[in-house]
Formats: C-alpha cells, structure tokens, sequence
C-alpha cells in the first residue's frame, strides 16, 4: 500500500494532540472558553483541529513509494496501542478530576 504509514503517523499525532488540549482545557478555563467560543462547543473546536492537524500531517509526511507490509502492521500496532493508552489515561484523568473537585 501506498503512504499509509503518513495515516499512521497522522493518527497517532491526532490521539496525544486531542489528549493535550483536552487536558490543558481542563485546568485553564480561559483556553476551553477560547475553544468554545469559536465554534459553540469546545469538542466541536478540537474535531476541527484534529481534522485540520491529521491533513496537514499526511500532505507533509514523507511520501513512499509503497509501504512494507511489515512496516504498515507495526504502525498499525503502534496505533492501536496509542489509542489504548490514550482512553486509559482520559478514563483516570477524568475520574481523577471529578473525585478531587
């Protein structure tokens, strides 16, 4: 397959990069008013973003010619992983953050 490793790093970009603003948006209220304001809705604001953020990665990633197999199943891991990870840390932050407030 063709580029699909630039998706791949694309993706998992976009994973730590929402995870980022969520958190961030959690401790300033200023920054999740500033997201708010320019959509309604703060979520909307980080779709956005993350849609913007995940074109701009796969246009300038490096292109191949075609992507090993090998090299597409462990990005695909890799992916799997980073989304994993990201839910488990979401899922303890936001237990966290509602038992201490």
């Amino acid at each position: 397959m063709k580029n699909t490793l630039r998706h791949i790093y694309a993706g998992v970009a976009v994973i730590w990069f929402t995870v980022a603003i969520t958190v961030v948006g959690e401790f300033s209220s200023s920054f999740k008013d500033i997201l708010k304001n320019l959509t309604g809705h703060h979520w909307v604001t980080k779709g956005i973003l993350a849609v913007a953020l995940y074109g701009l990665i796969v246009s300038v990633a490096p292109s191949a010619k075609k992507d090993k197999e090998k090299q597409i199943a462990r990005g695909v891991n890799i992916l799997i992983w980073n989304t994993i990870i990201a839910t488990l840390f979401f899922l303890i932050f936001f237990m966290w953050h509602f038992l201490t407030e």
